[in-house]
């Protein structure tokens, strides 16, 4: 059972969800990031490995899927959203790089220009990815959207130092983690994926805020 103390945050977690264990014995992990045919993908800060969980057509528990590693030399992957077409997406926050795999199996950086320090993505149902670019060297974070058709743009400035994405299950709302504002905001998304002002979903103290670990 899910206890959610903030109402809305049953917009990106569903409260009845079964708290299952589905991998266990592994090292350290972080950037957790499932899609909606339950396929999960995670990476192990310790070996910089990055797996991925899959569910088989037929299994109908979460804890049935088989385990697999994507890559082995993911140093410094944060982020690992898997687009429509199974290719998976990361984000290296010490390069500025947002990178995919694509079908050949050869990871390449897709452009995103202007991009200092990203912290996180999120793909969305009309191919554009959405970026936490956090702060670094004097400028500000922003939330930045790559666009399907190769453009990048800061689609939101009122987060100083985002550190985590997600969509909400209706691809209506972008949700934001700002780490020095210790809040997380909700943007509703236009026509064409620019983000209107935001709402508050969820204010902590100091420090409670790093990222958003839901994906749908």
């Amino acid at each position: 059972m899910i206890e959610a103390r903030v109402p809305a945050m049953s917009e990106v977690i569903d409260p009845r969800a079964e708290v299952l264990s589905v991998v266990s014995g592994m090292g350290s992990l972080n950037v957790i990031w499932c899609n909606r045919i339950g396929t999960l993908s995670f990476v192990d800060t310790a070996s910089h490995a990055v797996y991925r969980y899959v569910m088989g057509r037929h299994q109908t528990k979460p804890n049935e899927g088989a385990l697999g590693i994507d890559r082995l030399d993911a140093i410094g992957a944060f982020g690992l959203p898997i687009d429509y077409q199974g290719r998976l997406l990361t984000s290296y926050r010490s390069t500025g790089q947002v990178t995919r795999v694509d079908v050949d199996g050869v990871e390449r950086d897709i452009g995103a220009s202007g991009v200092g320090a990203p912290s996180d993505l999120v793909y969305a149902i009309d191919g554009s990815i959405y970026i936490a670019d956090l702060p670094e060297s004097g400028a500000a974070g922003a939330v930045v959207q790559y666009t399907r058709g190769g453009e990048t743009r800061v689609a939101a400035s009122t987060c100083p130092c985002p550190s985590g994405v997600t969509l909400d299950t209706r691809q209506l709302h972008l949700l934001v983690a700002d780490q020095q504002l210790n809040a997380v905001y909700r943007f509703p998304i236009t026509a064409d994926g620019g983000l209107e002002p935001p709402s508050v979903v969820l204010e902590g103290p100091a420090g409670s805020v790093s990222g958003l670990a839901a994906r749908v």
